[in-house]
């Protein structure tokens, strides 16, 4: 990313040919507003560092909030990573997050328990649908 106009270039070549792009871990390292707004990204992923106290810091929920919005206005859907809490999913929820992913859901699943996942809505020890009703 360092060079940016070649960077771009081979990012819109990639998006001319079908490839969606996703910013991964948002708000970590070198995540800037330039960045955002100069490339064509479909999906901001926020970090699961800024997700992991939304429910009990009102200053990291609006940090939170804050990421939403402006993913949005830009155009852009949004994954929250590493949720593990009831909590942290009714704030995500609160907010419009997109699509969410973590724990609360299911541990990380080999292919074929996966595939099992996807037919029957729940792993070996996690029911997500049951969980999503709550």
């Amino acid at each position: 990313m360092a060079d940016t106009q070649r960077a771009t270039q081979t990012l819109g070549e990639l998006t001319a040919l079908g490839v969606r792009l996703w910013l991964d871990d948002y708000g970590t390292g070198p995540s800037s507003l330039p960045l955002l707004e100069q490339f064509p990204f479909e999906i901001l992923k926020i970090d699961r560092g800024d997700v992991s106290h939304i429910a009990e810091d009102p200053g990291a929920e609006a940090a939170v909030a804050s990421m939403i919005e402006l993913a949005r206005s830009l155009g852009m859907a949004v994954v929250a990573e590493g949720v593990v809490t009831q909590d942290q999913l009714a704030v995500l929820r609160r907010h419009g997050c997109d699509h969410i992913q973590g724990w609360l859901f299911s541990r990380p699943l080999e292919a074929e328990a996966l595939s099992d996942f996807l037919v029957t809505g729940h792993s070996e020890d996690i029911d997500p649908l049951h969980m999503l009703r709550q």
